[in-house]
């Protein structure tokens, strides 16, 4: 059994759903952030150090889970909307007179 199956049924354990077969199939299926939502991707591991010597298995699954670096793939409404506040804010502050 090649396929990968996801989302099983409780109720019916014999249902279940079938990872896509094709990257394209599977970017469909990334969830639409809401509200102050932030959807993120992990960057890849290197393979190898910088010598070419190869990571061992354990040290990669590491650096995934132990990784401060994160891409920011798509905001929800509140988060844009927060930040553009944020901006006029910060604008309207650069404005100001400063009282000597």
């Amino acid at each position: 059994m090649s396929e990968l199956l996801i989302g099983t049924n409780p109720d019916n354990p014999e249902e279940a759903t079938v990872l896509p077969d094709t990257a394209e199939r599977k970017a469909k299926q990334l969830p639409e952030p809401s509200g102050y939502r932030i959807l993120c991707a992990i960057p890849d591991a290197e393979q190898e150090y910088e010598s070419g010597l190869a990571k061992a298995d354990i040290t990669i699954t590491n650096e995934d889970l132990l990784t401060t670096v994160l891409f920011i793939m798509k905001m929800g409404i509140e988060v844009a909307r927060d930040a553009a506040n944020r901006d006029q804010q910060a604008n309207q502050m650069e404005q100001k007179p400063t009282e000597e």
